[in-house]
């Protein structure tokens, strides 16, 4: 995968499309994510029974739009399916001014944080499996985003929420771990002890720091 790195949200995204299986044998809807690799906020989605550029174009512009990004902010990554390589699409993004940064060519798995996101949704204990129609995916779907980005304890980001990483920013919650966590002390080769970090710390776990947290949050 294209080495991607978030300092803030909204600097990097990444997309993908997933198919969902109907009741009807052999009918399928798409599923389209953005997603925020900074914070894991889902920032725009779409069920629709098609896959294609300009739906593609329509859910970019409307995200860009809704989070006020401005020209040469945002870098975008996806991987080489047809809407995503398409020549409108790209002319869009060149207008946008966003950053397209792409899978490499026959990789499968260079897009491992849209995929994340997609097998958490589909094991989730209520996940359908199969829908009614399309308004069933869309008010499914629209709940499990709710619950994504407002009450998921995510475990690659500590433990804290989407929303909580995207409103304080990573810098925030790690300064309070810093500050107000007390790693195990280890003895070093000469008998004095060193402070090292420990592996099994989880801020999001810390009563004191989810104070600290919450209170910066309604500042």
């Amino acid at each position: 995968m294209p080495r991607l790195r978030a300092t803030r949200p909204n600097e990097v995204w990444t997309w993908d499309i997933t198919k969902l299986a109907t009741e009807q044998r052999g009918v399928y809807l798409s599923l389209y994510v953005v997603l925020d690799l900074y914070s894991r906020f889902i920032v725009a989605w779409m069920v629709s029974r098609k896959e294609n550029s300009h739906l593609a174009k329509q859910l970019m512009q409307e995200a860009s739009t809704r989070y006020r990004i401005g020209l040469g902010e945002l870098t975008l990554h996806q991987d080489r399916g047809a809407p995503m390589t398409a020549h409108g699409y790209l002319d869009l993004m060149a207008e946008l001014e966003i950053t397209c940064s792409h899978s490499r060519p026959r990789v499968s798995n260079d897009n491992p944080f849209s995929e994340s996101q997609f097998k958490t949704c589909k094991q989730q204990p209520d996940y359908p499996g199969r829908f009614a129609s399309v308004s069933h995916a869309r008010e499914w779907f629209a709940d499990y985003v709710e619950w994504y980005n407002f009450d998921h304890q995510h475990s690659g980001l500590a433990f804290f929420t989407p929303n909580e990483c995207s409103r304080i920013g990573w810098a925030t919650w790690l300064f309070a771990a810093k500050r107000h966590c007390k790693p195990p002390m280890k003895p070093t080769q000469n008998g004095s002890s060193t402070v090292r970090p420990s592996l099994s710390c989880r801020p999001r776990k810390c009563g004191l720091i989810r104070h600290i947290l919450t209170k910066r949050m309604k500042t």
